[in-house]
């Protein structure tokens, strides 16, 4: 029998708890713990959680990117940045200074580098 991935019981929860309010929703989640308990997965709950989060935002079509740049960006351009990304799209961000300029993106199945650090790294393999 294959073991249960972080995933799954992400999947799991979601499942299990979707519509419920008050007492329902209080016993399924009592019984959740209890499951991951007997699996011996209490300590992966952060991430179980993080994952039911993030699929809890997908099935609402929510879009969730990380921009990471090498000095903060204003309200205006980092708006323009969610824009290209869809009306329903949250930024997390990040300030990176060895990226020198520019910035990398990152959603869940994509990475866009465009930064400085990366331009000059392959313009050196390119020189080489």
């Amino acid at each position: 029998m294959a073991k249960n991935t972080v995933n799954d019981y992400a999947r799991a929860l979601y499942e299990t708890t979707y519509g419920l309010k008050g007492n329902e929703l209080k016993k399924a989640l009592e019984s959740f713990t209890k499951l991951l308990y007997k699996h011996s997965m209490l300590k992966k709950s952060g991430i179980i959680i993080k994952k039911y989060e993030m699929l809890v935002k997908k099935k609402a079509g929510l879009k969730t990117i990380s921009v990471t740049t090498a000095r903060e960006l204003d309200d205006r351009t980092l708006k323009e940045i969610k824009k290209t990304f869809g009306a329903n799209t949250e930024a997390d961000t990040k300030v990176d200074e060895s990226l020198l300029g520019g910035l990398i993106i990152r959603t869940d199945d994509t990475i866009l580098d465009a930064s400085l650090r990366t331009q000059l790294r392959n313009l050196q393999e390119h020189l080489a």
